[in-house]
């Protein structure tokens, strides 16, 4: 294959030969642009005292099942929490739609999620019990840089969600197009100068497009752009 869409922190474990099935470092493999941001949303019932990670000890967590990236990272965040996996009350490997049902009924007192602005899961809880969506710290941040040069900070604007009054420090990573690096850097150019132009086509299409520009598709990342990429985006002062 000479194009292909991913996560970029499973892009980064792959360059480095870390991941399920994965024997020995991938090569060839060059960024072309970034897609939408995936953000890590942590949402904690608003009535049992949980202000932040550390009061989670304890207290029953829903995340995807076991393997999915968003669980891994889950695992990583309680991890450098100190609290881990074990100091939990439960675990439970759920869907969204799954935790949601969860949470409204009190099975779980936080959920895990990495998805796209707004996550109906996330709305569907809001609606039904008081949320309080929970920041990661820089300490907790620094950890998550350390597993994977694939994360940056993100802030989850107030009043995205039902209750939200405050703007919410978390991180993300983008979902991106990637390329074979032996494509001729004239094509590669093509393709990030189709995509950018085709921007008002794909947010009529899907709205997590909305908002989006040049600027965000050409944003800098932890791994290597295609030479062809490169020169479009700085063209377009992207990077």
């Amino acid at each position: 294959a000479e194009i292909g869409m991913g996560n970029l922190i499973s892009t980064v474990d792959a360059l480095n030969g870390i991941g399920q099935g994965i024997t020995k470092p991938y090569v060839n493999v060059c960024h072309l642009a970034n897609i939408y941001p995936q953000v890590q949303q942590i949402a904690a019932r608003g009535d049992q005292g949980i202000n932040a990670l550390a009061d989670l000890k304890g207290k029953s967590l829903g995340t995807l099942p076991r393997g999915n990236t968003t669980e891994v990272v889950a695992s990583w965040i309680m991890d450098a929490t100190g609290v881990g996996y074990k100091g939990l009350s439960k675990v439970n490997f759920a869907s969204i739609a799954d935790q949601a049902n969860m949470f409204k009924d009190g099975q779980i007192s936080v959920s895990m999620i990495i998805s796209t602005l707004p996550t109906g899961g996330i709305m569907d809880m809001a609606n039904s019990r008081p949320v309080r969506m929970l920041d990661i710290p820089d300490n907790i941040y620094n950890e998550l840089v350390k597993k994977n040069a694939g994360f940056s900070r993100f802030t989850i604007p107030k009043g995205t969600y039902p209750g939200q009054d405050k703007d919410v420090q978390t991180v993300q990573f983008p979902a991106h197009v990637i390329v074979s690096c032996k494509l001729p850097d004239d094509v590669v150019y093509g393709m990030a100068k189709s995509m950018t132009d085709a921007l008002p086509e794909l947010v009529s299409v899907n709205s997590v497009f909305k908002g989006q520009s040049v600027k965000d598709f050409g944003a800098k990342v932890s791994i290597k752009f295609h030479p062809g990429a490169e020169k479009y985006f700085k063209e377009k002062g992207a990077l």
